[in-house]
């Protein structure tokens, strides 16, 4: 499962039609996430999962709940921070995660 992750995370840095200039956005962590929760998108981090690449890096999901804008960003151990995806349209669905609770 982790690996399938990692697979459809690295086909959605690649080939995912998100804005260009969401593209090559790449920062400090802090800066980013700053830009993505208090500037113009609004949005909220939703979740983060440790990303399988072997460095350590993790993958975080930010949502703005009322435009449906997403963003998911990946930032490696030294604090590096890019973003991989984003779009319009996020519909949460309500899932039984096994072993999560809720």
């Amino acid at each position: 499962m982790k690996n399938l992750f990692a697979l459809a995370a690295l086909a959605l840095s690649t080939t995912c039609a998100a804005p260009a200039n969401a593209q090559a956005a790449c920062g400090p962590h802090d800066a980013l996430v700053s830009e993505l929760t208090d500037g113009q998108w609004q949005e909220a981090r939703i979740a983060v999962a440790l990303f399988d690449d072997g460095a350590g890096s993790i993958i975080e999901f930010f949502v703005n709940a009322e435009t449906g804008t997403w963003t998911a960003i990946i930032t490696n151990p030294n604090g590096q921070a890019c973003i991989v995806g984003a779009g319009t349209d996020w519909t949460p669905i309500a899932a039984d995660v096994p072993g999560v609770d809720g």
